[in-house]
């Protein structure tokens, strides 16, 4: 028998098929692998479904816990914005009231401000750094500051 090359079969396949000589040994050899090889196919394809599967329930359980994280979000949002919202509404109340009470002496605070710049304060300023420059006396010049207030007065 003369040699025979073998293409595209597994290694596996060509080594029992190799050294058959008779066309029906041959067939269903080939028959089997072909079988055995759909086999294989199959709970392959099974094993891909069973994982798509898997996958799907693992992406509706993902989507169920953002949906529900979000829906927490936003309920949380919405409650901290009523709490603003009522704050404010009473910030407003209290604002409106210090208005009411304020404005009646509006009047009086605005000239009493202009009263209180037309006030020379030059002249106090120089009695309180004359005060301040004889607390800072001593000794002989102390004495004769004392001397000169008691003895010359206006």
């Amino acid at each position: 028998m003369s040699e025979r090359e073998l293409a595209w079969l597994p290694i596996e396949l060509a080594k029992r098929v190799n050294n058959i000589t008779e066309l029906e040994v041959l067939n269903n050899e080939m028959l089997s692998y072909v079988e055995q090889t759909k086999r294989e196919l199959q709970t392959d394809i099974e094993s891909i479904d069973e994982a798509i599967v898997l996958y799907r329930a693992h992406m509706i359980k993902a989507r169920d816990a953002f949906k529900e994280a979000k829906d927490q979000e936003i309920a949380s949002m919405y409650s901290l914005w009523e709490e603003y919202d009522k704050e404010l509404t009473s910030l407003k109340s209290f604002v409106n009231e210090a208005k009411k009470t304020i404005e009646p002496i509006k009047e009086e605070v605005i000239n009493l401000n202009k009263e209180m710049e037309k006030i020379n304060s030059y002249g106090f300023e120089n009695l309180i750094n004359s005060i301040n420059a004889f607390c800072q006396l001593y000794g002989e010049q102390k004495e004769m500051m004392e001397f000169l207030v008691k003895n010359f007065k206006k």
